[in-house]
């Protein structure tokens, strides 16, 4: 009984500390009336939030009938994560607080990905977004959440990295490690389920109960909400629609994430000319690298369209989002060029899923493990909180 009583405990600060957060500056009245919990029951929790400073008191409102009442508002101080994206080739990490905030940012780009420096680098970026807390809110920041592919030594293996260097991330457990080398709770999150996320935070309400999510990075990350759930399959990263099958240019099947990602770029200018494209695409001189651009986007948004389709078979999701690290006009040619291809493909039109880009670009997954540790850390519910 006593294990039922904490877990009813708990169950109904996350509920009071939802309500808060889904409208800012409620009354404990109000609070108790969509709860179904009882007035005095919520004004202890809400006290009890307060000690724990994770909600504050704003002025008292006089003048209304009855007594006095109290408006209430979540503290952005009342907790810290850090939100921490180790990619193939680029990392991010964040400092969000428990509004859902970023108070702090680091990201750094490499081609060669060795583990010691990348580990030390993490670490050097954790202490200094930590230090930038008062030392009185230090204590609020115990936890990090990381996104990081799930077949990491084999995606790089598939990017071209040396078979030395990838085998070096043979046996690492990279959420574990990233916790150790910061002294804070790991959790680890997928790419795509964590920028599926983040751009679920960027909806407005109502959001979505159906959604299908592209992220084009060097490869192709993917997350998907059905029946009002974000679908996450733990160290599998499913979905992964990234490996979902399609005509590459000679018309023979291979995945998605081979003709879709900016690495089938890259690979069709070096034979060219030899140029290395690195670090962060959305800084390259993209206006330079017609007609490659072109041909790509031909091939990666008829790609795209295919698994969008057959997707629509499943799922039936009426919103398909497609975010990229790459400047804002050549995200809207990859959306247009999709669309395009949705046109020619026999979809009924009750089965044409809307297309429209992301907005969190390649800081989706770090933002998104950052923000979902915070939700299931301290709210109920599944997404309704996030309009942060």
């Amino acid at each position: 009984m006593a294990v039922d009583q904490a877990v009813v405990k708990i169950a109904n600060e996350r509920a009071v500390l939802t309500a808060v957060a889904l409208n800012p500056g409620t009354f404990s009245a109000e609070i108790a009336r969509t709860s179904g919990l009882g007035t005095q029951t919520v004004g202890k929790i809400l006290d009890h939030l307060g000690a724990r400073g994770l909600v504050r008191a704003g002025e008292v409102l006089r003048g209304r009938r009855g007594q006095p009442a109290t408006p209430v508002f979540i503290d952005p101080d009342g907790a810290f994560v850090i939100g921490c994206e180790l990619n193939l080739r680029h990392c991010i990490v964040q400092l969000i607080d428990l509004a859902g905030r970023v108070r702090g940012q680091r990201r750094w780009d490499f081609e060669a990905p060795e583990p010691q420096p990348i580990f030390a680098e993490i670490a050097g970026a954790v202490r200094e977004l930590a230090g930038s807390l008062p030392a009185a809110l230090a204590p609020r920041l115990s936890t990090i959440g990381v996104a990081t592919p799930a077949d990491f030594v084999t995606e790089l293996e598939r990017l071209g990295s040396p078979r030395a260097v990838a085998g070096r991330w043979l046996g690492i457990d990279i959420a574990a490690r990233i916790g150790e080398i910061t002294c804070l709770a790991p959790t680890r999150y997928g790419v795509g389920a964590a920028a599926c996320w983040a751009e679920l935070s960027q909806l407005p309400r109502p959001r979505p109960g159906k959604l299908a999510y592209f992220l084009v990075g060097r490869t192709i990350a993917s997350g998907l909400v059905s029946a009002g759930r974000l679908v996450e399959g733990g160290d599998a990263d499913v979905p992964d629609l990234g490996k979902m099958l399609v005509p590459d240019e000679r018309g023979e099947l291979t995945h998605l994430a081979s003709v879709a990602g900016l690495a089938a770029l890259q690979q069709r200018i070096r034979p060219a000319d030899g140029r290395r494209l690195e670090g962060n695409a959305a800084n390259w001189d993209w206006s330079a690298l017609e007609p490659w651009v072109g041909e790509w986007l031909e091939l990666a948004s008829r790609g795209v369209a295919q698994v969008v389709a057959d997707m629509v078979a499943l799922v039936d999701s009426d919103l398909v989002v497609i975010d990229a690290a790459v400047p804002p006009p050549i995200l809207r040619r990859y959306i247009a060029s999709v669309e395009r291809h949705l046109d020619t493909l026999p979809l009924s039109p009750q089965h044409r899923p809307m297309v429209q880009p992301g907005h969190c670009g390649d800081l989706a997954a770090a933002n998104g493990a950052g923000k979902l540790l915070l939700f299931r850390t301290y709210f109920a519910g599944d997404w309704e909180y996030f309009a942060l």
